[in-house]
């Protein structure tokens, strides 16, 4: 009995100091989002994405260097629960969580990561720390993966990512459409005022000619009042 309850003890004493380590912006409760930092390359983690040449820069995918060790981390989706394919989440290597994440009445718990590789579910195993915050989870990884490219998979949801690319398509097209709408309607423009000019300098033609003709009447006619008379005889 005493053995038991000195196994506790030390459990609890593990426990204690692990969550000291995490760390937080103002040394208050994590789940203040202002508290956490964003779990960075989200959108990338789903076990849907396959590794590729998009997902292969280790600074920004191979958690190793997109990690700091004991910093809570915020996510409105779950880490992926259950082992997951090789070459998925946007890595070579994937973690995913053994275990269940806590409620919200069991406060920060102690969950352990496995690494899939090309033989096992499980090749090897992280430490990390969960909390349930209601609406999303905060992570703590205090083991972080020991190569690359290793990363942590997490249940995003994908259609969110496809309706923000499609409105963002949407509102270019609508862009593009107005600016051709408004070169049309200066083009018009354009051409109205090449008619009036044209219109005017006609008249202006048409009003210098008839003031010629008139001029060579008049000229005619004072010639002719100035002739002298002719006698007879």
């Amino acid at each position: 009995m005493e053995k038991i309850i000195g196994i506790v003890l030390l459990y609890s004493i593990v426990s204690v100091f692990a969550q000291r380590n995490c760390k937080t912006i103002d040394s208050t409760d994590p789940c203040l989002r202002y508290n956490s930092r964003e779990m960075p390359y989200l959108y990338s983690r789903h076990p849907y994405i396959r590794y590729s040449s998009e997902t292969s820069d280790i600074n920004k995918f191979c958690d190793l260097h997109a990690l700091n060790d004991g910093i809570w981390y915020i996510s409105d989706y779950n880490i992926t629960q259950g082992c997951v394919q090789q070459e998925s989440c946007g890595s070579r290597l994937p973690i995913w969580l053994n275990g269940t994440i806590p409620s919200t009445s069991e406060g920060a718990v102690n969950r352990s990561g496995c690494l899939r590789n090309f033989d096992e579910c499980c090749a090897t195993s992280y430490k990390l720390m969960i909390k349930n915050c209601g609406f999303y989870n905060v992570y703590c990884f205090w083991e972080l993966p020991n190569g690359c490219p290793q990363r942590y998979c997490f249940d995003i949801d994908l259609s969110r990512t496809t309706t923000t690319t499609t409105t963002t398509t949407t509102t270019t097209t609508a862009s593009t459409t107005s600016v051709g709408t408004q070169t049309k309607s200066e083009n018009g423009d354009d051409k109205q005022v090449i008619i009036g000019l044209s219109i005017a300098v006609a008249a202006a033609v048409f009003a210098v000619l008839v003031l010629s003709g008139f001029i060579v009447i008049l000229k005619k006619k004072l010639a002719s009042s100035v002739l002298p008379t002719t006698f007879s005889g």
